[in-house]
């Protein structure tokens, strides 16, 4: 272990020749018995005497490893007892761990689970289940993480005998305790005012997770089991769709977990109204408003972008069908979500400009093909083409008065939009 270490601490000098040796040393290490073995014990090590930046540098060597050697052409032959060790090692310490640490060896324990899970490997999601019915975040958060990872392929695999298998052998140890997990969540955020900024942040990382795991389950088909709890799911997702957490603030306008849970719901409600319309129906008056609303209320800040284009395509695709047509036929309806919903989202914004003036025929080229696939606009325009397919006859005239009323205005921005 203590050549491992020494290699390690070479790989992160700024030395270039130093590096490479450094390197060299890994790769003639790594085929020596019980490397990775070795190497996960270095990645988690709580012994003081090695340091913080060789235990991240052991993780990622980790992962490296793994990602040669579990796939078609592995450099290093291992015995199938040494690869069992070393996927029970690996899922155990896996809670052992925190940060970028514990999310790094998550991501190695996705792609061990590409290969090997379920044939050679059925234990990996009961095992990661069996935490969702404790209270500890940083574990729930782990084992959330890799399903989430592990579940992910359920959303675009085209249907099988063998991938229903596996989604039945998923759901069977995972249905009931995410379900309790998700009650439990919600009755911590009745009293989310009394914790501190780092736990609010974890509370929405869990719900996010949460939210995460629960669409890939359901993105093959409806779960006899969800479906039989959507009163314990709905509700709760129209809850958390409409609530504000203030200490949430985004880096660089880049989105805070807050918006990310409200993009996922987003994206379950959609799913839904596409794929299971009888079962979502009794929900779908509370979350056409519940969406509505979410589009009034925010921002034109860069950070709401994929949010608001999420919220936009629900509503576009609940507008084009007839099972939902009578939420949008009362009087003034489709007005007001013209006026409040399309026209917002269309208005130029300063990004917008700076975008145009940086690369202006791309700009224009994009906007005019429609290739501006997942912006404000794009997303505020195939609604309201959505809204003139379904209901021409009272959408015509609303948008009419709407362009008159930009025209007359004389601000330039606005004008834009009459020729949309």
């Amino acid at each position: 272990m203590e050549q491992i270490g020494l290699a390690l601490q070479e790989t992160l000098e700024p030395d270039a020749n130093v590096r490479r040796h450094g390197e060299d040393s890994l790769r003639t290490l790594q085929t020596s018995p019980g490397f990775i073995i070795q190497i996960l014990q270095l990645a988690i090590s709580e012994q003081q005497q090695i340091a913080p930046q060789i235990r991240m540098a052991a993780a990622v060597a980790l992962k490296n490893f793994v990602k040669r050697n579990w796939g078609p052409a592995p450099e290093v032959e291992m015995s199938q007892e040494d690869e069992q060790h070393f996927r029970d090692m690996l899922l155990e310490a896996m809670f052992n761990t925190r940060g970028n640490v514990q999310e790094i060896l998550s991501n190695a324990l996705y792609l061990i689970a590409q290969r090997d899970f379920p044939e050679k490997w059925p234990q990996v999601v009961p095992y990661l289940s069996k935490f969702l019915t404790g209270s500890d975040l940083n574990h729930l958060v782990a084992s959330l993480t890799s399903m989430d990872q592990i579940f992910r392929k359920f959303r675009y695999q085209s249907k099988s005998t063998e991938l229903w298998k596996e989604l039945l052998k998923c759901l069977q140890s995972t249905q009931e305790p995410l379900t309790l997990l998700l009650r439990n969540m919600m009755e911590v955020g009745q009293r989310k005012d009394q914790l501190s900024a780092e736990e609010v942040n974890q509370w929405l990382k869990v719900l996010n997770f949460i939210s995460k795991v629960y669409h890939s389950l359901c993105s093959q088909d409806i779960p006899e089991y969800f479906e039989d709890h959507l009163n314990d799911w709905m509700p709760c997702f129209l809850h958390l769709v409409q609530i504000d957490a203030p200490t949430q603030t985004s880096s660089a306008g880049e989105p805070t977990i807050l918006d990310e849970l409200k993009t996922e719901i987003c994206e379950i409600f959609t799913l839904y109204s596409q794929r299971y319309e009888e079962e979502i129906a009794p929900f779908v008056p509370d979350i056409i408003s519940a969406v509505w609303r979410l589009l009034e209320v925010t921002g034109p800040d860069t950070r709401y972008d994929t949010m608001v284009c999420a919220a936009l395509e629900f509503l576009s695709t609940v507008s084009q069908r007839q099972y939902y047509e009578s939420h949008f036929t009362g009087e003034g309806v489709l007005k007001t979500l013209a006026e409040n919903v399309c026209v917002q989202n269309l208005l130029l914004r300063q990004q917008d400009i700076e975008l145009f003036e940086d690369e202006p025929l791309d700009y224009m080229k994009r906007d005019i093909e429609g290739t501006d696939v997942g912006t404000r606009r794009r997303g505020a325009i195939d609604l309201a083409r959505g809204l003139c397919h379904r209901f021409e006859a009272q959408m015509l005239p609303c948008l009419g008065e709407i362009v008159q009323t930009l025209l007359a205005s004389g601000d330039w921005i606005k004008l834009t939009l009459s020729t949309l």
